[in-house]
């Protein structure tokens, strides 16, 4: 088809036809795994639920790398950590979608399994369900949950833990965010939920949104990478902070990316990067501070080490003691350990921002999705202060800001801390479902 619309179509019609026929397979696609899950949901019988949790299938945001985002990692984590606290032998597969990644899961002790890209999606899990008869199941909400990047992922995730609670199994989406232009054909999916179905939404804003879309059971908690249980930062980061916080300064924490700047030229880019690194070089001037540039996110392209290594190349050679790129490839856990000895972070990850929040350090976000405000509401705190991207693109945007958010950050700490106990609270609730099994050990803390 494409071959012959390429010989008698011009270029502009041409690209027009191949997006809509583009278009119209990904909707018959999508069309297809409904029918295909309300088929098989019609003739399922529950299965008995055991009392002690053996097999735990993880369904993840991002089937393909799993981990390549961090917040990504810090959810799947802090499952693992809930999961074994139950039963320390647990067994626990990952789906994937192609095995490019899968020596990352086997590292962790997960074995992936390579249905999520097949076309006999519905029919493929269910024999998954049933081959290995699993005592939960656990789906990566995130923010993915609305269709808004992939329709038919978000429908897939949907589909597994639907298809789990038709099984008897029991499972849980945890806690997401919804956007305000969700693709209006996935409401279907969440129309025709299984009462047994769990739905955890991450703030009110989202939960508010879903409920305009769909009538649902979802229930409010905050992100289950609140529950992450941290490790140590590495020795050479712990000194240095150790060291500076000894001299007298402050060190705070600092996160950019190009996923802010999308469709950035390399003449915007290269103003970013350098009004950036003026910005940080004028809070040194200005306050006894000292800035850690810390990537959250090692993707190719979206990732962010390519922006801060920049940033951090433009800083004066008098200055290079007090702004300092964390070099490495870091897990969730340990990137948490390093935020939970911060004096506050100024982040444009999310997931980097709850790590420094659920430790009580002050975060100030820059703000590319409407996620953040409902995380800045758990906090009391005021969406008037999320930072624009567009703040670098001019010459002094950024720095007044800063020095602001330097200035109150023991104003911010004390309300965090006031908060925190609430929010560690509502983060536990995304995995009640491992409650219901007794309890063989503990990892948490």
């Amino acid at each position: 088809m494409r071959k012959l619309i390429k010989k008698i179509l011009p270029a502009p019609l041409r690209q027009r036809a191949v997006k809509y026929i583009e278009r119209r397979r990904r909707d018959i696609a999508f069309r297809q795994l409904f029918d295909d899950l309300q088929e098989l949901k019609v003739g399922m019988k529950p299965a008995a639920a055991g009392d002690r949790l053996s097999r735990l299938l993880i369904v993840a945001g991002d089937p393909i790398t799993l981990f390549g985002s961090l917040g990504d990692d810090a959810m799947i984590t802090a499952t693992l950590q809930h999961a074994r606290a139950s039963n320390p032998d647990v067994e626990i597969d990952i789906l994937v979608d192609g095995m490019d990644y899968a020596d990352s899961a086997y590292q962790r002790g997960f074995v992936p399994v390579d249905i999520f890209g097949k076309p006999d999606f519905i029919k493929a899990l269910a024999q998954q369900y049933a081959t290995r008869k699993y005592d939960s199941v656990v789906v990566v909400g995130a923010d993915v949950m609305d269709g808004y990047y992939h329709p038919l992922v978000s429908a897939k995730l949907l589909a597994s833990a639907d298809l789990a609670a038709a099984a008897g199994i029991r499972n849980v989406i945890l806690g997401f965010s919804f956007n305000e232009t969700p693709h209006a054909p996935l409401a279907m999916f969440y129309r025709s939920l299984h009462p047994e179905c769990s739905l955890k939404v991450r703030d009110v804003i989202s939960l508010e949104r879903l409920r305009t879309f769909a009538e649902t059971n979802a229930a409010l908690v905050s992100d289950s990478a609140f529950s992450l249980v941290p490790s140590e930062p590495d020795e050479g980061t712990r000194s240095w902070i150790a060291r500076k916080r000894a001299e007298g300064y402050r060190v705070m924490g600092f996160n950019l990316h190009p996923m802010l700047f999308k469709n950035a030229d390399r003449a915007q880019t290269e103003a970013v990067i350098r009004h950036a690194a003026e910005a940080l070089q004028f809070a040194v001037d200005a306050r006894p501070v000292c800035w850690l540039l810390i990537p959250h996110d090692y993707r190719e392209n979206v990732g962010d080490q390519a922006y801060l290594k920049a940033i951090a190349e433009r800083v004066p050679a008098s200055r290079t003691d007090r702004v300092r790129y964390l070099d490495g490839k870091w897990s969730a856990p340990v990137l948490k350990g390093v935020a939970g000895q911060l004096d506050g972070l100024v982040s444009g990850r999310m997931h980097l921002a709850i790590a420094a929040l659920g430790k009580g350090v002050p975060a100030i976000c820059i703000a590319y999705q409407g996620k953040f405000e409902g995380l800045y509401q758990h906090f009391g705190l005021s969406a008037a202060d999320l930072l624009s991207p567009s703040s670098f693109l001019t010459q002094d945007g950024i720095k007044s800001a800063l020095i602001e958010f330097i200035d109150q950050s023991d104003e911010i700490r004390e309300n965090v801390g006031k908060r925190l106990p609430e929010i560690l609270a509502m983060s536990k609730r995304n995995f009640q479902l491992f409650e219901t099994f007794p309890a063989r050990a503990s990892v948490l803390s």
